[in-house]
């Protein structure tokens, strides 16, 4: 039970954990643009990143629209 409540359960679910310079952790973009450099946990193992910038991030709750393609383009029944 102990270990099901672990950080490294959720990492094995898909998630990273991110570490700044100082090993702090990192849980924004505006903080990890102020980074040189950071530090990506995975549930197999970590790597080092360079930060080159701040990526222009969609606003929370925004999704991006799924590209049309023949294959899941129906069309319009209305």
């Amino acid at each position: 039970m102990l270990n099901s409540l672990g950080y490294q359960e959720v990492l094995r679910r898909g998630f990273a954990l991110v570490r700044g310079d100082d090993g702090a952790m990192i849980r924004s973009v505006d903080a990890a643009s102020t980074q040189q450099s950071v530090e990506i946990e995975f549930h197999d193992g970590r790597l080092t990143a360079a930060v080159n910038g701040l990526v222009t991030a969609r606003p929370k709750g925004v999704k991006k629209k799924p590209s049309k393609t023949v294959a899941n383009d129906q069309g319009n029944l209305f």
